[in-house]
């Protein structure tokens, strides 16, 4: 962005003037529409120099840096798809127990007043 024009960008704090840091990440209505929209690929633009120099110009607190950094940047050396992969079969893992426990009401019984024989 030449000539320092992203510096007009207002931040989440001066569009949502109640809104508390880590509810950036809120996920409804016009805030989510907002962050999604505008304030996300706004920050993803910005090279480390240029976001620095923005918080600083805008005032950002220490929460609201600290909420930024959280909330929406990378963390180096983070691979995406590796972390959505682990998390698949993390899942799969948790649904194979459910799959072999016995269903209906037989099993409800049993559970309930143990196994007669």
């Amino acid at each position: 962005m030449p000539d320092r024009a992203w510096l007009e960008q207002p931040p989440p704090w001066v569009v949502f003037p109640g809104m508390e840091p880590l509810e950036a990440a809120a996920d409804q209505g016009a805030q989510e529409a907002w962050v999604d929209q505008v304030w996300r690929p706004f920050w993803a633009s910005l090279g480390a120099a240029e976001r620095d120099a923005y918080l600083s110009h805008w005032g950002a607190s220490e929460a609201w840096r600290g909420a930024i950094h959280f909330l929406f940047e990378t963390p180096e050396g983070f691979d995406a798809a590796a972390d959505a992969a682990e998390s698949a079969r993390w899942l799969a893992r948790q649904a194979e127990p459910a799959a072999r426990s016995p269903r209906g009401i037989a099993a409800l019984l049993s559970r309930l007043f143990g196994k007669r024989g």
